[in-house]
């Protein structure tokens, strides 16, 4: 059961140019799976990532053997809705369509700590990935909630909201504009989302172990950490 394989994403190929995988199942089994993962992975331009929680030591060991290497360390955090204090600092609301290309412009410059921005492989096209996740929102593709921080007229922040199988809340993408950092901006939109979509789970988010700016942040606000996992990325057997 739960045989590792490779998933192909046809969304993250378009965006790096060439076929991309995520590697499933897992990996501390032995098996035929091994060779097979191998084969495809050799001698051929393409990306594969990987994750693996921190304590599964044959896992990430077997991720290093067949070619992979470690580029991030993602925490998830949970917190209850009703932990969340609302923060009234700039207007914030629910996005409105109009705004698609604004909050695109802000997650293509706003992330840092990400995998995509770590890796220098994919560094070239990191910007891009998040403008068009967020956009993907808009166009029906991704995401149940976007809650919009505005000042003047114009979003200075997004957090877009995924409902999981389970009925959490998942923060899917979270940033601000760099000159209103420091601002409660995050703080405002995580409150009103807290209040305002209709979940009956607690909310839950992943950040990366290097970003100590939003460590710091989550658990200011109440959220725990549950649980970490290394992501490991693969660019194939070609230079």
């Amino acid at each position: 059961m739960n045989e590792p394989r490779l998933v192909h994403d046809q969304w993250l190929s378009d965006r790096l140019g060439k076929p991309a995988y995520h590697l499933t199942g897992a990996l501390g089994r032995s098996g035929p799976w091994v060779a097979e993962v191998s084969r495809h992975l050799a001698g051929r331009t393409l990306f594969a990532d990987v994750k693996v929680a921190v304590d599964d030591v044959c896992g990430a060991a077997r991720a290093g053997q067949l070619g992979f290497a470690l580029v991030d360390t993602n925490l998830r955090f949970a917190a209850t809705r009703s932990a969340i204090q609302v923060a009234a600092m700039p207007i914030v609301g629910f996005a409105s369509d109009d705004m698609a290309n604004a909050i695109g412009t802000i997650a293509e410059h706003a992330f840092v700590f990400d995998r995509f921005h770590r890796d220098p492989r994919t560094l070239p096209y990191a910007g891009a990935i998040k403008r068009e996740w967020a956009k993907n929102f808009f166009a029906g593709r991704r995401g149940e909630w976007m809650v919009a921080a505005s000042r003047s007229g114009a979003p200075i922040g997004f957090l877009q909201l995924l409902r999981s199988p389970s009925d959490e809340l998942v923060i899917d993408l979270i940033a601000v504009e760099a000159a209103c950092a420091g601002q409660s901006v995050a703080q405002a939109m995580i409150g009103f989302a807290a209040k305002n979509c209709n979940v009956t789970g607690p909310i839950v988010v992943g950040t990366q172990l290097a970003n100590t700016r939003s460590v710091k942040l989550y658990e200011h606000l109440g959220f725990r950490l549950e649980s970490a996992q290394y992501v490991f990325h693969h660019h194939g057997g070609s230079t």
